[in-house]
């Protein structure tokens, strides 16, 4: 058995500033550091001078951007696909793909070929940003999108899923197990506190240091709701709470929120501040007083598990991906409406000792289930476990209950895997 793996990660994302892309990055550095040697096949560098990772962009011969907001490219990989002979490929212990397009099919195709286990981890549905972000394909393709996933993801040994919530999601689609769940984590480095942070980002924003400070942090685009979170605020400054609203990122959204906040009469009381850098984001994070989320699916949200990680309290809609990560009166809240929304801010915000407590609470959690010196170990094993079992298994055409009884064994071994 090897002692270290040679693994090959297959992504439309990488580079690029969103979740699925942030994602792909930290699995890739974490195995990586763990000295495993890691070839990413992607159309952009994001993990440029990493140890022991090698970027392949040669593996496409032409990159289409199809979005912008989100930036994204088709890659059509099929000419180097077929005369290079696949080269370092065949040396692979896992294909991982981690998106179900070009790219990911290339990885597909490849551990078909040269018999290496294939593992997949559904990230972002399709149709959620399908119709929104391409213009007239995107809108036709979201017809068909979760036809297709199904069909795509359904040809991997297994499949991963951030949370058991967007587990429950897929199934409905009818993509099959075995399915389990692992965090995506977050990078050790968020749990570093900077002294003094609150006032230092506060007062480069020019906001007075006694507001109450709620937080979005993410890409600003119409699948966020960051309306909802606007709205909030409108809520709790008429319940005479003195609150200010940052919103870090970026996005394609940000022209319409400040032209929502106008129109709501707090536009005074937000602060856009466009892409921030992750040690200032962390910084950002300290400084808030709560941290919020509003919209209907969620792979998992790292910004909450950030957040966190800063001992700031949560408070996010009760649905996919969220409410796995805030575990309800101990580190935050979920709500079903938008009233309980701004009841929960508010009690945040004017209870000091519940905020400390739910911060407490929250960096406590977060340590335990998510930091990612705990997650690539996890990883390590499940790599084995498909190499030693699931692969063999499939040689063999062993029954699925056979197969998921295995898999249900073997999570139940790993405090972190569910299924």
């Amino acid at each position: 058995m090897k002692n270290k793996l040679t693994i090959g990660v297959f992504s439309e994302m990488l580079s690029e500033c969103n979740g699925t892309a942030e994602a792909v990055r930290r699995l890739v550095i974490g195995l990586g550091k763990a000295g495993h040697t890691v070839h990413v096949f992607a159309p952009g560098n994001g993990v440029a001078g990493k140890p022991n990772v090698s970027f392949h962009q040669a593996a496409h011969v032409i990159n289409f951007r199809m979005s912008r907001e989100p930036e994204f490219y088709l890659s059509i990989p099929f000419i180097r696909y077929v005369v290079n002979n696949y080269g370092y490929y065949k040396d692979l212990d896992v294909v991982h793909a981690a998106t179900p397009m070009t790219v990911g099919a290339l990885g597909l195709d490849i551990s078909k070929l040269h018999g290496i286990p294939k593992v997949i981890t559904h990230h972002s549905p399709l149709q959620y940003y399908a119709g929104d972000y391409f213009p007239v394909i995107g809108k036709a393709f979201a017809f068909y999108a979760w036809k297709y996933e199904r069909l795509f993801y359904n040809r991997f040994h297994v499949r991963h899923v951030p949370t058991l919530s967007k587990k429950q999601l897929v199934l409905r689609y009818k993509i099959k197990e075995p399915i389990f769940a692992l965090t995506n984590g977050i990078l050790d480095e968020y749990f570093r506190k900077t002294h003094d942070a609150r006032s230092e980002v506060l007062e480069h924003y020019k906001i007075p240091l006694d507001k109450k400070i709620m937080l979005y942090a993410g890409r600003h685009g119409p699948e966020k709701n960051i309306e909802s979170i606007v709205r909030a605020l409108r809520a709790v400054k008429d319940k005479g709470i003195d609150a200010h609203l940052i919103s870090a990122g970026g996005g394609p959204h940000i022209t319409r929120l400040q032209a929502y906040a106008r129109e709501l009469g707090v536009h005074e009381n937000v602060t856009f501040t466009g892409w921030i850098k992750h040690g200032w984001q962390r910084k950002v994070y300290d400084a808030a007083d709560v941290s919020l989320l509003y919209n209907d699916i969620e792979a998992q949200g790292l910004v909450l598990l950030e957040a966190m990680a800063q001992g700031t309290p949560c408070i996010g809609k009760n649905s996919f991906g969220i409410k796995d990560v805030i575990v309800h009166g101990k580190t935050g809240f979920l709500a079903n409406d938008e009233d309980r929304f701004v009841q929960h801010i508010a009690t945040v915000l004017t209870n000091t000792a519940l905020q400390e407590e739910l911060g407490r609470n929250a960096l406590a959690e977060v340590s335990r289930t998510h930091k990612m010196s705990n997650v690539i170990p996890v990883w390590e094993r499940v790599y084995r476990h498909m190499i030693n079992v699931a692969l063999p298994e499939d040689y063999v055409k062993t029954p699925v209950d056979k197969v998921l009884e295995h898999w249900r064994a073997f999570c139940a071994k790993e405090p972190l895997l569910k299924m």
